[in-house]
């Protein structure tokens, strides 16, 4: 049973690329029965101390608190079916490190395994972008985004994002770069164009955000990331020259986030304008009155999500609604802020977790953000190796850090599927650290 455990729990890890194409379900499976067989032989090599990490605490006395604060909720089944289960995302990081630690081979196989994803992807973006049709035959709902394998969830983007880290990381572990620098760049050249096809404003912004912290921080690769972001940037502007389609996609992704409302010519472009009833503590949309100059956030519809999940915060600011809850009392008049109000959450982690944890909610990410924050500062400034960061665990820790940065929309913090892929790149970043804390070369 031990075997078999183990050789099943390296089989689910080195398919998750693929599983995470297949959708929440496949995912969400590989993560229940992975935690099964890690928890298993934790218990049957009385390897209990693996868990015993400062990061492991702090995070289920998050995992506690969302739980506790649930089954006060308006609706306490929708809020603790998802609360009460949470903490299988936060073991699940630490079965990847166990895993990783515990079969040395793992991570080559990983590799492969994103390498063969991601080629994949590529081939059968550029056939969907070219002919309108991926291999599958599957058309792109949106004239504007490429969905590929993902059908009708257009995630392709925070796909690749999520497990770019992940893979240059790998790269850099199993495969001597100074002796592949064309292979590393053609790669990252071809995912970053990915990104780009993919239509993800969000996914775009973020991946840039990547390549600079790369460039800044990965001394070894800095060269090969300069020259495959000018090229993929250069082709692509010389090839929007000729196609109409992909002119349209360089004008939407690189549209202002933050717009400027104006009238011009007699003509108002927005009407909506937002203004704070201090009467009431919430701040609403005026249809009456005309805006001018006024910031909208991204578009008028996250902005009025984030408005209403503001309302939330203020109704309870030190516990929140409580977990998943934005979706139910976005309808409420105490909250609403115009007919755009509503969704399943409000597309942004930290207004989402401000609306349904409150502030303490709030606290237990934003101060991750903070201390990555510090670190990276402190990096930056100091000549010294520390002892636990290598370049590849720099390299996750910076995917880690842009996926929970706080200037741009995204999904639902709650949702199993970008919950998995939030904790993956954790996972990774405990093995290399903890290679590195051992001397070892991962």
């Amino acid at each position: 049973m031990h075997k078999i455990a183990l050789n099943t729990s390296n089989i689910i890890i080195i398919l998750l690329p693929i599983s995470l194409i297949t959708g929440a379900f496949v995912s969400d499976l590989s993560v229940v029965l992975l935690n099964i067989f890690f928890i298993y032989l934790l218990w049957k090599e009385k390897k209990f101390f693996f868990l015993d990490d400062p990061l492991f605490k702090y995070l289920m006395v998050f995992y506690f608190f969302i739980s506790i604060r649930s089954l006060f909720s308006d609706d306490i089944f929708l809020s603790s079916k998802n609360a009460l289960l949470y903490f299988r995302f936060i073991i699940f990081a630490f079965a990847i490190s166990f895993f990783l630690d515990k079969t040395p081979s793992l991570k080559t196989k990983f590799f492969i395994s994103c390498c063969v994803c991601f080629l994949i992807l590529i081939v059968d973006s550029y056939v969907q972008f070219i002919n309108g049709k991926n291999l599958l035959g599957w058309t792109s709902e949106n004239n504007d985004k490429l969905n590929s394998l993902f059908g009708s969830e257009a995630i392709m983007g925070s796909y690749i994002l999520k497990l770019l880290p992940i893979f240059l990381a790998l790269f850099i572990s199993c495969l001597d770069i100074k002796k592949n620098p064309t292979y590393f760049s053609i790669s990252l050249l071809l995912i970053i164009s990915l990104v780009f096809l993919s239509g993800s404003r969000a996914s775009l912004y973020l991946l840039i955000l990547f390549i600079i912290l790369l460039f800044i921080y990965i001394k070894e690769i800095r060269k090969n990331i300069l020259i495959s972001f000018i090229l993929c940037f250069a082709t692509i502007l010389i090839i929007a020259n000729f196609n109409n389609q992909l002119k349209v996609k360089l004008l939407l992704n690189f549209k202002d986030p933050i717009q400027r409302v104006f009238n011009i010519g007699g003509h108002t472009i927005q009407k909506e304008s937002p203004k704070l009833d201090r009467s009431l503590k919430k701040i609403k949309f005026d249809d009456n009155l005309l805006s001018y100059n006024k910031i909208i956030f991204f578009s008028k519809v996250h902005h009025s999500h984030y408005l209403t999940g503001l309302n939330m915060f203020y109704n309870n600011i030190l516990f929140g609604q409580g977990t998943k809850m934005f979706r139910v009392l976005c309808k409420d008049d105490k909250y609403r802020v115009n007919k755009h109000s509503c969704s399943t959450h409000p597309h942004n982690y930290y207004i989402q977790l401000l609306a349904e944890n409150g502030i303490i909610g709030f606290l237990f990410i934003f101060l991750v953000f903070l201390k990555i924050t510090y670190f990276l500062f402190k990096k930056l400034i100091q000549t010294t190796n520390d002892k636990i960061t290598n370049s590849k665990s720099l390299i996750v820790l910076l995917g880690i850090y842009v996926n929970i940065w706080p200037l741009v929309p995204t999904g639902n913090f709650f949702n199993n599927y970008l919950s998995i892929t939030i904790y993956l790149p954790i996972g990774f970043f405990l093995y290399f650290k903890m290679q590195n804390k051992k001397g070892k070369n991962a």
